[in-house]
């Protein structure tokens, strides 16, 4: 699978730790069988647009179950180009090392993350299935139906958030991807109530 993404922002502060590029601005991208399932995998890209970080980075964590599946190795490739203001991404994730048979109809489950670290060191969370820790929850994700065709092209509306949340209601931010990063635009704070589960 080959997704793009555009990021506009004025500057760029990128995690330090190559094992936890999550800490940093970059994107996140999950992809399974289908949603809910137990074989998952995680791609987390640093751009390499911050100047103390010029290369792109690439992290990926491999949630997959399956042993079958664990032995195919999760070739995950990523190409960043600067473009004004921003950059675009590309990155091609495996459909074998997932088990999935890439044929008209096919249903996968697919998540996107655009993460943004703020000025007051807090990270912004711009997702596309309207809750982040997909890590945890296979079932935070949404189903895209593999077609002949590309469908024609959409507006994805994509949810801000402060921080990583369990909380059952959530009023978020919603908008472009690319305008809620540009502006830093930011969701309120939520907190988990005591009586929430995790």
């Amino acid at each position: 699978m080959l997704l793009r993404v555009r990021v506009k922002a004025a500057d760029f502060h990128e995690a330090e730790k190559d094992d936890a590029l999550y800490d940093g601005d970059g994107v996140e991208l999950y992809l399974a069988p289908k949603v809910g399932a137990p074989d998952m995998l995680q791609a987390v890209i640093a751009p390499g647009m911050d100047p103390k970080h010029p290369e792109l980075r690439l992290w990926v964590n491999d949630l997959r179950k399956n042993e079958a599946l664990r032995k195919i190795a999760p070739k995950i490739e990523a190409v960043r180009t600067k473009i004004e203001g921003g950059y675009l991404l590309e990155a091609r994730l495996p459909w074998a090392a997932l088990g999935i048979a890439p044929t008209t109809g096919v249903e996968v489950a697919l998540q996107f993350y655009g993460v943004r670290r703020q000025a007051d060191g807090k990270l912004f969370h711009a997702v596309w299935y309207p809750r982040t820790g997909t890590f945890a929850n296979p079932m935070a994700m949404h189903r895209i139906r593999l077609a002949d065709k590309p469908s024609p092209t959409i507006q994805v509306p994509v949810v801000g958030l402060n921080e990583i949340i369990f909380a059952p209601t959530l009023r978020p931010v919603v908008g472009r991807l690319d305008a809620l990063l540009q502006r830093g635009r930011r969701a309120p704070n939520f907190r988990r109530r005591a009586n929430d589960e995790a």
